[in-house]
């Protein structure tokens, strides 16, 4: 089942954990320079605790709407393979949002990369989607930009890459006041 968070009036501003039995996955893309964009994806539970974080770095100039997009059909790709099958997908792209939330896209390459998502949802027991500001998506951003100076993919289970457990706290910390 997929539903959208459809409140336009509530834009979050920070992480906020997710429902009992929900794994929240938060995705981002970086621009890199060099013909590269960095993808990354974090994946937490109702606690905050990390279940999976994981870097991408992809060769191509990609539309920056696009790259969001991949970045968050690869998290969601990554979360499946994990067999997380209750999530929430939570980006800063307020078009990406739009379109998931609308379950249709344009004939144009955002709009097939959201048709992927999409398909990908079905295969969850319960999928939704929630739009969060920059602010409350530092993680995933952080992931992205790590992720070009990595050759290859990176999935890590329970934890996160060095450098990023700061954020991870920062979030937990301004998600429980």
């Amino acid at each position: 089942m997929v539903s959208p968070n459809t409140n336009p009036q509530q834009l979050e501003t920070k992480w906020k954990p997710p429902d009992h039995g929900v794994i929240k996955i938060n995705s981002d893309a970086a621009i890199c320079g060099n013909n590269t964009v960095g993808l990354g994806g974090i994946m937490r539970d109702k606690v905050g605790d990390v279940v999976a974080s994981t870097c991408l770095c992809l060769r191509g100039k990609y539309d920056v709407d696009v790259a969001e997009a991949l970045a968050l059909r690869h998290a969601l790709n990554i979360s499946l393979d994990l067999g997380f099958r209750k999530v929430c997908l939570e980006t800063d792209c307020l078009k990406l949002h739009s379109h998931l939330s609308k379950g249709n896209a344009p004939s144009t390459v955002i709009g097939m990369v959201v048709n992927d998502i999409i398909q990908l949802a079905r295969g969850c027991h319960s999928c939704s989607f929630s739009f969060v500001k920059r602010s409350g998506n530092c993680v995933a951003h952080e992931l992205a930009k790590l992720s070009s100076s990595f050759v290859e993919l990176r999935v890590l289970m329970e934890e996160v890459p060095s450098g990023i457990s700061s954020f991870v706290m920062a979030d937990l910390a301004s998600s429980f006041e």
